[in-house]
């Protein structure tokens, strides 16, 4: 009896717990957008202890620009908005959705293309390019792509 007691009891603070990172991300949900390196490496470092349940990093530059240097975490996710639709279906309406591109203007429609679906944590990087891969190059967390498929830091010494 005690043994079912406590198993009991073991799993239903397995499942409040499972539950904490979800209510966490509901409760301090709001699209913003963000302009220092800080706050996006801060998060980077929080989904990283999530196993990156619920965040989403996404790098909308062109593949070629992605490939040659990219933050770890970022993902590179199409432009076109129909494609981009479809991609964004499957996360939920509360996940952390983090977007940056070569542009200012291109990732503020990005967001509001985002928020017009309902999502209500996107946060948009408004970051110049070389100033946000120089912070995070200098953290060893810019990575490239070779022409093999291959990923590597970036180091300035060729392919990988």
């Amino acid at each position: 009896m005690i043994k079912r007691f406590s198993l009991l009891v073991l799993l239903l603070f397995m499942f409040l717990v499972a539950g904490c990172s979800e209510s966490k991300l509901k409760r301090e949900a709001k699209n913003e957008t963000w302009t220092e390196e800080v706050q996006l490496y801060e998060a980077l470092q929080e989904a990283r202890k999530q196993k990156m349940k619920d965040y989403y990093f996404l790098d909308l530059r062109v593949k070629e620009e992605h490939n040659e240097a990219f933050i770890q975490g970022f993902l590179n996710k199409p432009r076109d908005k129909v494609e981009f639709s479809e991609y964004v279906k499957r996360i939920k309406k509360h996940a952390m959705i983090v977007v940056f591109s070569e542009s200012t203007e291109f990732t503020m429609e990005m967001v509001a293309f985002l928020i017009g679906l309902d999502f209500i944590n996107v946060k948009g990087v408004m970051i110049p390019t070389e100033r946000l891969f120089a912070y995070f190059h200098e953290k060893g967390m810019v990575m490239k792509i070779d022409d093999s498929g291959n990923t590597c830091p970036v180091d300035g010494e060729g392919g990988c």
